[in-house]
């Protein structure tokens, strides 16, 4: 999960979903990557340590080679409570990660469940240890890869430019003034 470490992001349900998963005898490797508050940091380090779960999960704090990580990555899983666009979720994707979000705003815009990746109740550690495992079976390696191109289509910099591209062209358009027709703001 990269994100920054805040309430929002939710990074204790990711951790309590690592110790149902080791309870379940199927441990998964949990790498949090970001900064963000010290306190919400802090509590995740506790939580870790009170759950036993320390050789399972990694505290990378803030990287520039993020890239690199994920695409070293099976699963990416993003525990948030609401999104704008989830650009971590995407990124996810791009490097052909199988993805794991909650259902919350933003996400479930993002995913459709079992498709693209799977979806978990947000605050649900039971949940999200459910979709974390059906990501790592062998039908997220096959999402893996058909997200993998659904990002880099919809996402990438030659869609992105065409649009713009489009938008900044009907805007000029509309802004012409046709011939005869006085546009002064009154």
């Amino acid at each position: 999960m990269t994100a920054r470490f805040g309430r929002q992001k939710d990074p204790d349900t990711l951790i309590r979903a690592a110790a149902v998963l080791l309870k379940r005898g199927q441990p998964v490797r949990v790498r949090l990557v970001g900064g963000g508050k010290k306190f919400h940091e802090w509590r995740a380090r506790w939580l870790v340590k009170w759950l036993g779960v320390g050789k399972w999960v990694e505290f990378l704090g803030p990287r520039n080679d993020v890239p690199d990580l994920l695409m070293r990555s099976q699963v990416f899983v993003l525990s948030t409570h609401f999104e704008g666009l989830p650009l971590a979720l995407i990124e996810g994707m791009a490097a052909g990660c199988a993805v794991v979000g909650t259902r919350a705003p933003g996400v479930e815009e993002l995913i459709d469940h079992g498709r693209t990746g799977w979806l978990a109740a947000p605050r649900d550690p039971e949940s999200l240890a459910d979709a974390i495992q059906a990501a790592s079976s062998p039908a997220g390696a096959g999402c893996a890869t058909a997200v993998h191109e659904y990002a880099c289509h919809s996402f990438g910099l030659q869609r992105m430019t065409d649009d713009y591209e489009r938008l900044i062209l009907s805007l000029w358009q509309t802004k012409q003034k046709p011939d005869g027709i006085d546009q002064r703001v009154k």
